[in-house]
């Protein structure tokens, strides 16, 4: 079985039904938190099947990160249990290789804050997320990259524009904000940072 259809066909809230959940509108928090044992940030989003931690004690992920990050399996574990919740026999699927660390040039690029200040701010009511969704609808971009790479829209000095964050090794390491508008420039970045140094996506 493709790994994408174990993400998607494996609830991550039947792994985490062993945990205090307690539902908060379309989402779920476990408290204490099963990473770093602190209160109301870590959170499960049964929509995407998907976790984060909003104080970044943890990278968030699908069901099977889950596994890895918060329950401690070795992949190939993982795997296996998530096999199991199927009924289906595991026949051995690799992962894909490690990132190659060396991309990561600059070691003090460290833009996760800024990130995380501009997501919480776009989900802190369901309008101004709607808007969000919305805009990724509109430019065919799976929903479910909203929650696990923090993506938002922030107000740039020439109007309000689409942010892609960029993680690396747990940390955003660069981002790429798209224009909504009618503004000159299509994409902005942060200044001092390489083009091709660091790319969406690259850490998956």
């Amino acid at each position: 079985m493709e790994l994408g259809d174990l993400k998607k066909d494996v609830s991550i809230l039947d792994l985490a039904a062993n945990y205090n959940l307690k539902r908060e509108g379309k989402t779920y928090r476990i408290n204490p938190c099963p990473v770093c044992g602190g209160s109301d940030h870590f959170t499960i989003y049964p929509e995407t099947n998907s976790y984060s931690s909003f104080s970044q004690c943890c990278k968030g992920g699908s069901v099977i990160d889950f596994l890895i990050e918060v329950e401690n399996k070795t992949w190939e574990e993982a795997m296996q249990i998530l096999h199991n919740e199927l009924g289906q026999t595991y026949e051995g699927i690799k992962k894909a290789p490690l990132l190659d660390d060396s991309r990561a040039v600059n070691k003090d690029i460290d833009l996760t804050d800024q990130i995380i200040q501009w997501y919480e701010e776009v989900n802190k009511n369901e309008d101004t997320r709607m808007a969000l969704v919305n805009l990724m609808k509109d430019r065919k971009i799976d929903f479910s990259s909203v929650d696990k790479h923090k993506i938002s829209v922030a107000k740039f000095e020439d109007g309000l524009r689409i942010v892609f964050p960029v993680w690396s090794n747990g940390k955003v390491v660069n981002y790429t904000a798209r224009s909504v508008g009618n503004q000159a420039s299509k994409y902005k970045k942060p200044s001092g940072i390489a083009a091709n140094q660091f790319y969406f996506n690259m850490d998956i």
